[in-house]
């Protein structure tokens, strides 16, 4: 398994909030009070499913971690679900026509909205419907903290 990529809003937050988070190679450009004012707006209005993935070397995206009394869980997600598509886009076709698909389907997700993922469990192939959660705040104050000192870390090293 290659680096744990942490999904805690829904499966392509990263993706979604790209413009204004830093990692994964984005540099934020915005001042330390900008930058935290804007995540927190983005990540309170973004539907959150509640799971952590790894990326395998074939590009499947294996559940690690199902965040209890999340969206995931009530919806029957367990360790070691295999993500096959997201509301019928593949969610291992990197091609660019894909990836714009999933992009713009990811920046619609609200709470309250209802997702549906095609899984593998254990070589069965199912589909689930998870309705998305609002982030709790307490992940939202961790997520933002994290960003804060990479933020900060590229700050003092500007200077």
């Amino acid at each position: 398994m290659k680096k744990t990529i942490a999904i805690l809003a829904i499966l392509a937050m990263v993706a979604l909030t790209a413009p204004v988070l830093a990692g994964e190679g984005h540099k934020c450009t915005a001042g330390t009070q900008e930058c935290l004012d804007m995540m927190a707006a983005k990540l309170a209005s973004k539907g959150w499913v509640g799971i952590e993935l790894d990326k395998t070397d074939e590009g499947e995206l294996v559940i690690t971690k199902v965040i209890k009394h999340s969206p995931a869980q009530e919806a029957g997600l367990q360790k070691g679900d295999i993500l096959l598509a997201m509301n019928g886009l593949s969610l291992t076709d990197e091609s660019e026509e894909n990836q714009k698909k999933l992009e713009k389907s990811w920046m619609s997700f609200k709470p309250g909205n209802e997702v549906a993922y095609a899984i593998n469990r254990d070589g069965k192939k199912t589909k689930t419907k998870i309705t998305l959660g609002q982030m709790p705040e307490e992940m939202v104050a961790s997520y933002v903290g994290r960003h804060m000192l990479e933020h900060s870390t590229t700050a003092v090293a500007k200077k």
